[in-house]
C-alpha cells in the first residue's frame, strides 16, 4: 500500500503534464478537459491498485472558461487496504 499511494502522486503529475501528458504522451489541447475516466484509468493502471473507490476532480476558477490548459496541481491519495493499512 506504501508503495501505491508513493506513486500515485507522480503518474498523476506526470499524466497531467501540460506538454508531455495526456492519453497520448503528446500534452493536452487547449481546452481539452481531462474526463474522469482518463483519471480512473491513470490510477487503475499502478501495479497494486484493485479499484478506486472515490475520485474528486476540482478545477480551478481559470478552467471555467473555453481556453485553458491542463496543469496538475496537489493531489491527495488515500489507499486503503493492503498489508500497511
Amino acid at each position: 500500500a506504501a508503495g501505491v499511494q508513493a506513486s500515485l502522486p507522480a503518474r498523476l503529475a506526470a499524466f497531467l503534464h501540460p506538454l508531455t501528458g495526456g492519453p497520448r504522451g503528446t500534452g493536452w489541447p487547449l481546452g481539452r478537459r481531462p474526463h474522469r475516466s482518463d483519471l480512473y484509468a491513470v490510477v487503475e493502471a499502478v501495479p497494486g491498485v484493485d479499484h478506486v473507490r472515490r475520485l474528486e476532480v476540482r478545477a480551478t476558477p481559470a478552467a471555467r472558461t473555453p481556453f485553458f490548459l491542463v496543469y496538475s496541481g496537489p493531489h491527495t491519495v488515500r489507499v486503503t487496504g493492503g498489508s500497511d493499512d
